[in-house]
Formats: C-alpha cells, sequence, structure tokens
C-alpha cells in the first residue's frame, strides 16, 4: 500500500494547489462553467459543487458500500505557524473525530471497526492550519480581531481493500474572528472548532448527494448489501465541536 500511500498524497497536494487558486480564503468555489473538469492523479474528476472543491472517480459506487472506516485524522500547519500545543490539538483532534463519527449515525451511515471489502476508508485532514493566535497566555481580555486566520480541510474516501481514491473533498475558510472574551488562545481554538464544523456540514450535505444517485446501482461485490444507498437525502442536525 506504500505507492498507494504516496499517490493520494501527490493527489492532495495537486488538490490544494488548485483549491488555492480557486477558492482562496473564500468560504467555497466552484469550476468556471466554460473551463474543462480538473483530473487528479489518481483518477478523480472535478464535479460542480456550491461548496469548496469536490473531485469524484465517475464510476465510484459509494452507495455500494456497507459501512465506513474512519481512518486518524490528519493534520498539518502552514510554514512559519507555531503549532498548537499536544493538549490542545489532541483534544481538537478528537472533537473533529467525535463530531464525524456523530454525523453519521446520524444519518444512518454505519460505522465499521475494521476495513473489509464491504467498507470504504474515510480521513478527515486538518491542513495548512494558520491560526494567528495560538499562545499559552492565561490572561483574560476582551479584543476585536477581524480574522482568526485559515483553515483547509480535506476528505479523502477510497476503497479500503484495493486503496482505490472514489471521492475527495476539500475547503478552505476564513476563521471568522469578532470580539473575544477570556484568553486569545481560548479564544482561536473555539473558532477553530466552530469554522470546522461548518465545513463538516457542508461535507455531509454533499456526501449524502453523491450516495443519494447510487441507489439503482449494485453493492460493490457480491458479499455486500449496498447499505450505504439507503441513507437519507438531508443530513442529520448540526453538531457543534465545542
Amino acid at each position: 500500500m506504500g505507492s498507494v500511500t504516496a499517490n493520494r498524497w501527490l493527489a492532495l497536494g495537486a488538490l490544494l494547489l488548485v483549491s488555492g487558486l480557486l477558492i482562496g480564503c473564500t468560504t467555497g468555489g466552484v469550476r468556471a462553467p466554460n473551463a474543462p473538469p480538473a483530473l487528479t492523479p489518481d483518477g478523480l474528476v472535478s464535479s460542480p459543487t456550491p461548496s469548496g472543491l469536490l473531485f469524484i472517480r465517475p464510476d465510484h459506487n459509494i452507495g455500494g458500500y456497507d459501512q465506513v472506516f474512519f481512518e486518524p485524522i490528519y493534520i498539518s500547519y502552514r510554514d512559519g505557524r507555531k503549532a498548537l500545543g499536544a493538549k490542545d490539538q489532541a483534544a481538537l483532534l478528537t472533537a473533529l473525530e467525535r463530531g464525524e463519527r456523530e454525523r453519521a449515525e446520524q444519518a444512518g451511515i454505519a460505522i465499521a471497526s475494521m476495513r473489509s471489502p464491504c467498507v470504504m476508508s474515510m480521513r478527515f485532514s486538518i491542513v495548512d492550519l494558520d491560526l494567528n493566535e495560538v499562545g499559552s497566555t492565561n490572561m483574560s481580555q476582551t479584543i476585536f480581531v477581524a480574522s482568526m486566520g485559515t483553515v483547509t480541510l480535506v476528505v479523502d474516501i477510497w476503497d479500503s481493500k484495493s486503496g482505490k481514491a472514489l471521492l475527495r473533498f476539500a475547503q478552505r475558510r476564513k476563521i471568522l474572528g469578532g470580539n473575544t472574551l477570556g484568553p486569545p488562545h481560548a479564544a482561536a481554538i473555539s473558532r477553530l472548532k466552530k469554522t470546522l464544523d461548518t465545513m463538516l456540514a457542508d461535507f455531509g450535505k454533499q456526501l449524502l448527494t453523491v450516495i443519494s444517485r447510487t441507489r439503482l446501482q449494485p453493492p460493490v461485490s457480491p458479499e455486500c448489501k449496498g447499505l450505504l444507498r439507503t441513507v437519507g437525502d438531508e443530513p442529520g442536525p448540526r453538531l457543534l465541536l465545542v
């Protein structure tokens, strides 16, 4: 699986380049009407979307799987930016993992405990995190901050048996500022969690739309039931990561 992993990271790098060109620091973006669809190194084709960037394998049949296996969350920081402390980063990743699982359960998506032929893998990546205030001060203060920084969320879905890429979603958002109360670093992390929550909701809508288009297709293999075809068209209630 080494070559598969390398190919996926190559595709991620290409996607982030396109992401920077198309959506920058906006809340989302779509391909220009007359532009040809972009193709990633691992065979995904760009698909029109109202929010972020969406790349799909033309013959994906995501609804033909039975369960989802959540891979470990990946996080990286913009060059020159200080990383979150170990405790804050662990809390952030735990909140994101809880949020992704709760959203899946509310949408009727079964969660697998291991990879298998009827399972698709899903990984959430927090990429190029640029958080303006990650200091450790505990001093409470009230200040106005125009922006807390920017963050990119990338979601990869692939066949857990073969490693074949199925879908990739990316969205870059500003971490909105405003009047902050209390320690600056705590306020920044709170705003980051709320921003990621909004991005999770956007991805959930896209995924359910994609699944709904595969309801008439057969399971991915004879031993599978294609249970994901039965999930609802609408995402569950919004879940904050705070």
